[in-house]
């Protein structure tokens, strides 16, 4: 066994056991990091500044088993090198390039693209901060890197300017001037109660013209009144800033009507358990939700048709209401009888204040009338049909009313509010 050592590199390869020497004792928190430097200068990879010194730290703790198997010479080969150390280059920047810097003097490329600009973000290996970068949506055709190297690109615009240097700008990365610049200016217009589309002292502020007129139209001009139905429809109007008056008048709301009108989606689901369906009702009458789409499944509807209308009874006249579809005779179980008893019977127009329709195909009739539903309900939170579906996402409220979510939904929940 020869037990001359000569540099640090021979002595990790020995601890490590990729040579012919005796067992060593590695301490359980230093095996990996050990394991792995021996086996990469093994390998002909030489050690960098740091894995040095990181190195000549950690082999202090072995010098008595390294003594005790005969290696004389341990002490001064730790601080003795095979190979000269490996530059890493360690900078960290972030700059303006064109399309040409970003492929490589040696890439062809469309003519066209000859005046892109991209964002070069340029760090060595961190799983810290590539956690940051991860952090920052890779849209295709705007995020470009090539494995193995250190540098990645983003297509320069406003968002990936403001994204990038949002994350990156406190963490010693040198940053362009010119970027930097372009971020201040962003991060300024960014600034909602100032340049976003809003209401502000019950004025239209930035808000497109036609977008006022509707809401106008709808609900009258912004006032302490109606303010909590244009927070409500404010994803309708383009609307997404409202002063501290919203606040002052949602407080007197209930809290399910506050849930509803600060809902981040479209959709929401409200659990039967929490809220009774009278307290639904009460929101849907508070924020004006009428005329309201309700879907019943064709199975059993009876008991959704009967329990609905009861809630609703004493807020809308039974020629407001239009059932539009009936079961056969053999299935009716009450249904078709309950319509008729009580006149649910009547065309769908514009004085129409609650549809019940089959939740398993779209009702051409009421796509061809003069109601323009506001809302739609759904008794159970259940996955609908390709058609149903695109029918639902051109609304601004689809209430999801179920005892739990179903499993469909689960994988939606990014698109799902619960309240």
């Amino acid at each position: 066994m020869n037990t001359e050592l000569t540099s640090i590199e021979d002595c990790l390869e020995t601890l490590a056991g990729l040579r012919q020497a005796p067992k060593f004792n590695i301490i359980r928190e230093d095996h990996t990091i050990i394991t792995s430097i021996a086996r990469q200068v093994f390998k002909g990879t030489p050690l960098t500044d740091r894995q040095f010194e990181l190195m000549k730290e950690k082999l202090k703790a072995y010098t008595d088993q390294f003594e005790e198997h005969g290696y004389n010479t341990f002490e001064i080969a730790c601080t003795s090198l095979r190979q000269p150390l490996r530059h890493i280059d360690r900078s960290k920047y972030i700059k303006i390039v064109s399309h040409s810097d970003m492929l490589g003097p040696k890439s062809v490329y469309e003519s066209c693209k000859q005046d892109w600009l991209w964002i070069k973000v340029r760090f060595p290996f961190s799983k810290k901060l590539i956690v940051n970068l991860q952090s920052i949506p890779q849209k295709q055709g705007e995020y470009y890197h090539e494995k193995g190297t250190h540098e990645h690109f983003f297509a320069f615009n406003e968002r990936n300017a403001y994204l990038v240097v949002e994350e990156f700008k406190d963490k010693n990365f040198e940053i362009d001037s010119e970027l930097l610049a372009y971020y201040e200016k962003v991060s300024a217009l960014s600034d909602e109660s100032v340049y976003a589309p809003g209401i502000k002292q019950y004025e239209f502020q930035n808000v497109h013209p036609r977008a006022q007129q509707q809401a106008i139209e709808d609900l009258g001009k912004p006032a302490a009144d109606n303010i909590v139905r244009y927070k409500d429809r404010s994803k309708l109007y383009g609307i997404k800033f409202f002063d501290s008056n919203l606040d002052q008048q949602l407080e007197s709301e209930s809290v399910l009507t506050q849930s509803i009108v600060n809902r981040k989606t479209t959709k929401v689901f409200v659990k039967k358990s929490k809220w009774a369906f009278d307290n639904v009702v009460s929101t849907l009458v508070d924020l004006d939700r009428f005329p309201l789409v309700i879907l019943l499944e064709e199975n059993d509807p009876y008991d959704h048709l009967t329990e609905t209308y009861n809630a609703f009874k004493n807020i809308v006249s039974p020629d407001e209401v239009s059932v539009q579809f009936r079961l056969s005779s053999d299935r009716s179980n009450g249904f078709n009888e309950f319509i008729k008893e009580h006149g649910l019977n009547t065309p769908v127009d514009s004085n129409t204040k609650i549809v019940y329709t089959s939740i398993d195909k779209l009702n051409k009739p009421l796509l061809a009338s003069d109601c323009r539903p506001k809302t739609i309900m759904l008794l159970e939170s259940r996955r609908t049909g390709t058609k149903i579906n695109a029918w639902l996402n051109e609304f601004d409220l689809v209430i999801h009313y179920d005892e739990n979510i179903s499993q469909f939904m689960r994988f939606q929940r990014e698109t799902l509010t619960e309240v």
